[in-house]
């Protein structure tokens, strides 16, 4: 497992470096049908984001969709 990215305010998705900022904006937009987000947060946490970056980004989906 990888280490969360560090950001100023600990979970800011914005301070993402644009390569991790872009594979998170992949899984979310590739996995409409996941009906298990503690999963999903899971696996966000495994490829570098913190857990309040993985459940930021899970609420945004869910705002956005």
């Amino acid at each position: 497992m990888h280490d969360a990215v560090p950001t100023q305010s600990g979970y800011d998705l914005a301070a993402l470096p644009a390569t991790l900022l872009q594979m998170v904006e992949e899984i979310l937009s590739n996995d409409e049908s996941s009906s298990d987000d503690a999963e999903l947060a899971q696996y966000l946490t495994e490829v570098g984001l913190s857990d309040t970056q993985a459940r930021d980004a899970l609420a945004y989906r869910i705002c956005t969709a």
